[in-house]
């Protein structure tokens, strides 16, 4: 996918027909859940792969669910919160999407230190508002700096700090089954996968160890 090509085309189109988020609109209904989902993986940038998401999203959205995605990083911390956050929201919007890019640094949203730190009441808030949280996994830490922090463990701390119904945890994959604790804790023990990953395992472990209902892999 073209990012900077995207970024390009949401603006001419936003400003030759208004608004583009006004296109898509949520039948009124009670939310029936809030899920997190991490994207990432070498291939997920691929046209293919952001058509499946973007439709992924939409049928979420119209479903009356609210939705934070926690996408992969790309290089150093401008890069990832720049050109690859704003490029997918830009395809997304031009969807129908009604999507919103972050990251952790805006309105102190992810504080990093041993376990990313989230303030879940913000995020909250401008789910409420009915948008799709669109985060990139950069934080802001005591001194100032804004690190890349680990998405996985990103998303598994939004999810927690959310009370988040569902946990999807995807990785160059287009389908996902739903995760026993007893079968990820043992994947873990056993040393499989790269360490990225060990991190998607372990952060789906301590999701199910906290509560959240549905983990999916």
């Amino acid at each position: 996918m073209d990012l900077e090509r995207g970024e390009r085309g949401a603006t001419t189109t936003a400003t030759r027909e208004g608004p583009i988020s006004a296109r898509l609109r949520r039948p009124p209904m009670r939310t029936l859940k809030t899920v997190v989902l991490k994207v990432g993986g070498e291939a997920w940038l691929e046209p293919a792969r952001v058509a499946a998401l973007s439709a992924n999203l939409k049928a979420r959205f119209l479903a009356g669910e609210r939705v934070v995605l926690v996408h992969e990083a790309c290089g150093d911390a401008a890069a990832t919160r720049g050109r690859l956050n704003q490029g997918l929201v830009a395809r997304l919007v031009l969807d129908g999407i009604p999507a919103c890019g972050l990251s952790g640094v805006d309105l102190g949203l992810v504080a990093s230190g041993e376990r990313a730190r989230v303030d879940a009441q913000r995020l909250r808030r401008l789910l409420e508002e009915g948008l799709v949280l669109v985060l990139a996994p950069v934080a802001v830490d005591a001194a100032g700096g804004t690190p890349v922090v680990d998405p996985y463990g990103l998303s598994q701390a939004v999810a927690q700090g959310l009370g988040a119904d569902a946990l999807v945890l995807l990785a160059d994959v287009t389908e996902t089954a739903r995760a026993r604790e007893q079968d990820v804790a043992a994947r873990l023990e056993a040393g499989v996968g790269a360490p990225t990953e060990r991190d998607r395992l372990a952060a789906a472990l301590a999701a199910l160890r906290q509560g959240i209902r549905e983990v999916r892999l």
